[in-house]
């Protein structure tokens, strides 16, 4: 399909310019494109096409248009651009003195040429465009053009609606982002506040980790910020040196001869999440070998009280004898 657009306000501004023409007809299509200057300025036509699909082959090969001569080919193109400008779009008032003056010839002339001239347009009997003249053709084109408008402005209030929905969320997701960073700052406050303090244990932690160096043969530091954290947290809640050094002795003798748990000897591990659980069995293993140290003491009391009186039986019965 071969065409080109044909911008008709230009097209008829232009073949204006050039034709001389009596001065009655003149000032009324003057008047005219006067009217139509003004309301194109001021808005009222800015959703009309000014240029519509000129079809190539359809004008080369129509047996109406070849059978015309050239004024009356022109004239013809002159009724086609004047028909796209009019309200409604596409049509031409059913009238010879109006015709005449869109078609840029007198009366007489049209006269002569008005009948190969008009079989190439119908008389309208739809409510549209009833009793006026138009082009199947051009009112074709007229009409495609209206329904690619209308789809045009679909899409376009959807992209408008679309660009709005976006800005409504980054506005909203803007003031989220804002609250829940003065949420997450707040909770951080509030979370550091809630740690206790490593510097009121300085001493202990610095005593807790030599213990720990001496017993393991490593060298952790006492002011790293995790060692520091784990046992100020036990410190506050009243757990005692003694408490730790029971820990370090009863993993140090469970771990230190196995390979692959010696590693796990460190403050993290001993002090981490778990120190209370290693604390109560190491309390438990400390009862049971005091229990058994206290047991061994008094049989081996028993053992030198049964010594020592059979020592001074002995002694009175060799007096007797």
């Amino acid at each position: 399909m071969v065409y080109f657009r044909l911008h008709a306000r230009s097209y008829l501004q232009k073949r204006s310019a050039v034709k001389q023409r009596s001065h009655s007809v003149g000032s009324r299509c003057i008047t005219r494109m006067v009217h139509r200057a003004t309301a194109f300025f001021l808005g009222e036509s800015m959703a009309k096409s000014p240029a519509f699909q000129f079809y190539v082959r359809d004008w080369i090969c129509s047996r109406k248009v070849a059978s015309m001569t050239g004024d009356q080919v022109k004239a013809y193109l002159y009724l086609l651009c004047e028909a796209w400008l009019q309200e409604p779009r596409a049509t031409l008032p059913n009238d010879d003195r109006e015709l005449a003056e869109m078609a840029r010839v007198d009366s007489e002339l049209w006269e002569q040429m008005k009948e190969s001239i008009l079989r190439c347009f119908k008389v309208g009997a739809c409510k549209e465009h009833f009793g006026r003249l138009y082009s199947e053709r051009q009112l074709e084109v007229s009409r495609k053009y209206d329904a690619n408008q209308r789809l045009g402005n679909k899409n376009a209030n959807k992209t408008r609606t679309k660009r709005e929905v976006n800005a409504k969320k980054r506005i909203s997701s803007s003031s989220s982002s804002s609250s829940s960073a003065k949420e997450k700052k707040e909770k951080e406050s509030a979370a550091k506040a809630a740690q206790p303090s490593t510097n009121q244990f300085s001493d202990q932690i610095e005593m807790i980790i030599a213990y720990l160096n001496e017993s393991t043969g490593m060298s952790y530091r006492h002011d790293t910020k995790s060692t520091q954290m784990v046992i100020a947290e036990h410190l506050k809640k009243g757990t005692l040196i003694e408490d730790f050094k029971i820990v370090i002795d009863s993993k140090v003798k469970e771990w230190s001869c196995d390979d692959a748990m010696s590693g796990y000897l460190r403050p993290i591990t001993l002090f981490g999440d778990k120190f209370e659980g290693y604390l109560q069995v190491a309390r438990r293993e400390e009862a049971t070998h005091r229990a058994e140290i206290d047991e061994a003491r008094r049989k081996q009391i028993e053992e030198d009280e049964h010594r020592a009186f059979m020592m001074n039986r002995n002694k009175e019965i060799s007096k007797n004898c």
